[in-house]
């Protein structure tokens, strides 16, 4: 039997690769990773992540962070906000699939927006839902540069109520009133009326929302 002691704030579980994340620390910055392999429990290098620690924002919660497979890369992703509270970035940490390397910072998403945001990420696309703005910013990695890390998103997608659902929201019509927590890697869950939904990219329109169709 193999025992760890860590003071831990959180946790999150990515189970396509066994991997376990516990948050430590003062300001819950501090990485734990641990990946069962064959039976066998694995601690990998502890390491800080930097999300902006500010009197704003002391301390990192569980839902700025989040563990997903991008073209069959997996990245630990985690929104970074500036000393006035406004998101200027999702720092995405490869996650070596050698446990004994570290992590390193290999993207940069880049944003302008306050802190009331949800992650997704569906067919290898990044989209950051913004409630105040009822928008979707999708990034996509393959598509900027390869001598960059940084990225802006390649298009900006407004949110709208189905039909369906209309009747139930009624006269509310401002998103971030919306009682809607999003789960990793593509769910929307509605406590109030029940409503459990994944979410599917729709490609047919994109186009009407992509603002530079030059890159």
């Amino acid at each position: 039997m193999k025992s760890c002691n860590i003071s831990s704030a959180w946790t999150i579980f990515y189970p396509h690769s066994q991997l376990l994340i516990c948050a430590s620390g003062i300001t819950s910055a501090f990485m734990n990773l641990f990946v069962i392999q064959n039976g066998l429990i694995h601690k990998l290098p502890r390491f800080e992540v930097d999300f902006g620690c500010s009197k704003i924002k002391p301390k990192l919660n569980d839902k700025d962070v989040m563990i997903a497979s991008i073209y069959q890369i997996l990245y630990l992703l985690v929104v970074k906000v500036d000393s006035t509270g406004m998101i200027r970035q999702i720092n995405m940490y490869e996650i070596p699939s050698d446990i004994s390397k570290p992590l390193q910072l290999a993207h940069v998403l880049l944003l302008h927006i306050d802190d009331n945001v949800g992650l997704h990420v569906i067919d290898n696309l990044v989209i950051v839902h913004h409630r105040t703005e009822a928008n979707s910013y999708i990034f996509d990695i393959k598509v900027s540069d390869p001598s960059t890390t940084d990225h802006l998103p390649v298009l900006i997608s407004p949110i709208n109520v189905v039909n369906e659902l209309s009747t139930s929201y009624g006269s509310e019509t401002i998103f971030e009133t919306y009682p809607w927590f999003i789960l990793s890697p593509n769910i929307i869950v509605d406590t109030r009326y029940g409503i459990f939904a994944d979410l599917q990219l729709q490609l047919k329109n994109a186009s009407v929302f992509i603002k530079d169709r030059l890159r």
